[in-house]
């Protein structure tokens, strides 16, 4: 996440990202989702200004509603869930508290576990390990952190070096893509979408390493 002067609108551009914001908003309406509509003001609210990393400089806001709408499509629309989804980073890169967010507990607790700290004695990597096998225990963070992963990837070339990517990709293999099986465990009925984010993960860190194998990129 970065801070830019103009917002450079690419493939999001301003009418499509109101397209995702009204989609995400007529389902949580016609599903009675007050969790979802209020994350989904106050995410627009905190993220106003920020910019994703990439050669448009894309509204960071579109990271949040480009996965509620993967959610959505892929039949998990539950309130808890997309309310998740649209805070997941508001914590880590606005400065809100996680007691602050406009949601239940089962959402608070699933945006803390989302929100990646290094603790006094730890390096990085002992870091990351602590995060996702904290993740792990929670059905809503493990499946927010695929859609979040997922979203990630089909934006790292444009966004990543080719030493970032690789070591984005190792990081997916080993953390990211046993997730699948630990939601189907605690909540079967999200395995369908859970191995479906990771099968559209695998495919472009699949073919971004053939392309830099082959020296296309």
């Amino acid at each position: 996440m970065i801070n830019a002067p103009v917002p450079l609108f690419g493939y999001e551009d301003p009418e499509r990202l109101q397209h995702m914001y009204d989609f995400v908003r007529e389902y949580a309406v016609e599903n009675g989702m007050a969790q979802t509509l209020e994350a989904l003001v106050f995410a627009d609210r905190c993220h106003k200004g920020q910019f994703r990393r990439s050669r448009n400089c894309l509204p960071y806001i579109s990271h949040p509603l480009l996965m509620a709408c993967h959610a959505v499509t892929l039949g998990v629309g539950e309130d808890d869930l997309l309310a998740t989804v649209l805070l997941h980073d508001t914590v880590e890169d606005c400065g809100v508290r996680v007691e602050d967010l406009p949601a239940g507990d089962e959402v608070k607790r699933a945006v803390g576990l989302l929100t990646f700290r290094i603790l006094e004695g730890e390096d990085k990597a002992a870091a990351k390990k602590r995060y996702f096998e904290a993740l792990s225990l929670d059905p809503g963070a493990a499946l927010t952190k695929l859609l979040d992963r997922c979203n990630n990837v089909s934006y790292m070339v444009d966004a990543f070096s080719a030493e970032k990517i690789r070591s984005y990709a190792e990081e997916t293999k080993t953390y990211v893509y046993p997730l699948p099986v630990i939601i189907r465990t605690m909540k079967p009925e999200w395995a369908p979408a859970a191995y479906t984010i990771k099968y559209h993960i695998y495919s472009v860190i699949s073919t971004i390493e053939i392309m830099m194998e082959r020296k296309l990129f």
